[in-house]
Order: structure tokens, then C-alpha cells, then sequence
């Protein structure tokens, strides 16, 4: 994505530069006011894309934290750097449905061989970003393999079937 903005970002200079040098050779009288309304609107696009490129990539960096912190077996920490590249990055699937495998992970706990919740709020959240994450990519056969994980880890065998005949 961010070689597109790149991309056009170069093509709006481009634009302004035409559109600049178009008038300089048949007006003799260059003059800054006449072209202020496009060159503002050139820059404000090309902040635009600047930021929502710097946002994407604080995302990904996000994200890489908190693989490395799930390898270093620290959870919680863990599912602060994923929350952070879901709210940079709300476009990627994949964050999401790593946060909800977090979620369910911290929520749920063995005790005498049952599954007892042990954090209510955060295993809700794990089943809202599920569907966050199947509503953004609804024919990723990987995400529907893992809701139906997670699904099935919380006994719902039906509700993981189903997640399973769509992958």
C-alpha cells in the first residue's frame, strides 16, 4: 500500500508542476494567487496520504511487537501492541483475528478439566474481532479456519462447523 501512495503522491506533483508551468510560458506574469486553491488542495491530499501511510506502517511495526512478544510468552503485552495495530491498521484481517486468538487465550483457563472464563469482557472481544475480521475479508479460507479454532475451544462444535464448511 504504500508504494501506491508513493505512486501517487509523485503523480500529484506531477499534476502541480504541469499545471504551474503550463500558464509560466504563455503569461508573462506568474503570479503565486492564481494557482493557490490548487496547490493547497494538492497539499492537503498529499498529507493525507502521508498520514494515513505513516498510520499503516505504525500498524505493521505494532503488529511485528507483538508477535515477538507472543514468542517471548508475554501475552499481555502482547495483545497491547495487537489493540494498537488494530486501531493504526484497521484494514488488515489478520490483526484481528490474532487479537482474538489472544483474547480467547487470557480469557479461558483449564481448571479440574473444564474451560472456565475467567475474563468476561475479553472473551466477548475475542468474538467481536472474529467478526470484524470475517466481515473484512469474508472469503479468507485461514480465517475461517482459525474462528472455527476458536469456536470449537469454547465448545461451540456447531458454530465451528460452520466457520469450517465456509473455509
Amino acid at each position: 500500500l504504500s508504494l501506491a501512495a508513493v505512486s501517487l503522491m509523485l503523480w500529484e506533483l506531477i499534476a502541480c508542476l504541469i499545471l504551474i508551468t503550463k500558464d509560466l510560458f504563455e503569461i508573462k506574469h506568474y503570479t503565486l494567487k492564481r494557482y493557490r486553491y490548487e496547490i493547497a488542495g494538492a497539499g492537503i491530499v498529499s498529507a493525507a496520504i502521508l498520514f494515513a501511510v505513516i498510520s499503516l506502517q505504525s500498524g505493521y511495526a505494532n503488529a511485528q511487537a507483538a508477535v515477538q512478544k507472543v514468542k517471548q510468552n508475554d501475552l499481555k503485552s502482547a495483545v497491547k501492541y495487537f489493540e494498537k495495530a488494530v486501531k493504526q491498521d484497521p484494514f488488515t484481517a489478520s490483526y484481528k483475528i490474532d487479537l482474538a486468538k489472544l483474547y480467547n487465550n487470557l480469557s479461558v483457563k483449564e481448571k479440574d478439566g473444564k474451560k472456565q472464563v475467567v475474563n468476561q469482557e475479553q472473551f466477548e472481544n475475542a468474538e467481536k474481532m472474529v467478526q470484524k475480521a470475517l466481515k473484512l475479508e469474508p472469503y479468507n479460507s485461514q480465517l475461517y479456519a482459525h474462528a472455527a479454532s476458536i469456536a470449537m475451544g469454547r465448545g461451540k462444535i456447531e458454530e465451528g462447523l460452520k466457520y469450517i464448511d465456509k473455509a
